[in-house]
């Protein structure tokens, strides 16, 4: 891991997306969104893995693996779609995803939309220990929504949480 902050790694993040957004707009699959993303990264100096893969387990044995897009300075994980909307199934995908790879959070991007929107995924054991998962959409990662009470679990927190 390096030195900076979670914010700060969301940050660039971010600006290094909406570099790739502005100059490829919506359209293309998603291969060329993450190559471009990668020569981004690279380009800015910014640290990351790309592919890498984790195991995915049910109680104590191993059930497969899951091949993550990028993680970014050791601690955020990064999904670059090209869905075109509907980020629901995606959301729940991120939230699943940093819970199995142990990561504080995750940013979902869908690049086949008609304007930039940067979604945001904390995975609630390193925040809030609630056992669900907090998402925000564009602003920076201090911007989160703070959680009063411990949200029911089930499938209509699920729904209310990612406004389904």
């Amino acid at each position: 891991m390096t030195g900076v902050t979670i914010e700060e790694a969301a940050f660039e993040v971010r600006k290094a997306l909406e570099e790739v957004y502005s100059v490829l707009g919506p359209g293309f699959d998603e291969e060329p969104y993450k190559c471009a993303f990668a020569q981004e990264l690279t380009r800015r100096r910014i640290p990351y893995e790309r592919n890498t893969k984790i195991p995915v387990t049910y109680k104590d044995a191993t059930v497969g693996e899951y091949t993550l897009d990028f993680i970014v300075h050791g601690k955020l994980y990064v999904r670059v779609a090209a869905e075109g909307g509907h980020p629901g199934l995606l959301k729940a995908q991120v939230a699943a995803t940093i819970k199995a790879a142990k990561l504080h959070q995750g940013a979902l991007i869908d690049m086949n939309v008609q304007s930039f929107k940067l979604h945001q995924v904390v995975n609630p054991e390193f925040v809030l220990g609630t056992g669900t998962s907090m998402v925000a959409e564009e602003g920076p990662p201090e911007a989160l929504p703070r959680q009063e009470s411990k949200k029911p679990k089930g499938s209509e927190a699920v729904d209310k949480l990612f406004g389904e």
